[in-house]
């Protein structure tokens, strides 16, 4: 049974985890997400340390394999969509690849 304090930090942390929630859909929509994605990875290893030094565990290696395939993803989105940007605004100036070997 949950005592009247042991409630209320319950009842704090759901409050605190849904704002946090919230606030990271909201710097999703109107931030540049190569820039707020960075957090989220950031949340990944703040996870793994609290998960060692709250608990005392450490994920299997399957677990960590796994992160690390959502990482490499997001890595090579976040690389690719620079390089097509960086590609698009050379395009946009005029600067091409066709354009600087015609020259």
């Amino acid at each position: 049974p949950l005592n009247r304090a042991n409630l209320s930090a319950l009842g704090a942390a759901v409050l605190l985890v849904v704002l946090g929630y919230i606030l990271s859909v909201a710097a999703m929509r109107s931030g540049e997400v190569a820039f707020v994605t960075l957090f989220r990875y950031t949340s990944l290893l703040v996870g793994l340390l609290l998960g060692l030094l709250v608990f005392g565990e450490w994920p299997r290696i399957t677990a960590l394999l796994g992160a690390g395939v959502i990482v490499g993803a997001g890595v090579f989105t976040l690389l690719r969509e620079r390089r097509l940007r960086a590609a698009s605004l050379a395009a946009a100036s005029g600067r091409g690849i066709g354009a600087a070997a015609g020259e």
